[in-house]
């Protein structure tokens, strides 16, 4: 069985981007997970809990684990 590349892209792209969504609506909600949020937002320019900021993070997500996938595949 073979992987497809793009398709693994694809998927871990968008589980990273998913994953990054619901973290920022936690720590914008109920302030939990700010230490891992601080982490993040280091190397993703831009992302912080807030509208404009989450969404800089799906891109950067998504880009991201949209490489990984690939390379892992």
């Amino acid at each position: 069985m073979k992987l497809d590349a793009l398709k693994a892209g694809l998927a871990f792209g968008i589980i990273w981007a998913v994953s990054l969504i619901i973290l920022t609506m936690m720590v914008a909600g109920f302030n939990w997970g700010t230490k891992l949020l601080e982490v993040i937002s280091s190397v993703y320019i831009g992302y912080e809990p807030s509208i404009l900021g989450c969404l800089i993070g799906i891109i950067w997500g998504f880009i991201d684990g949209f490489i990984f996938g690939f390379l892992i595949a």
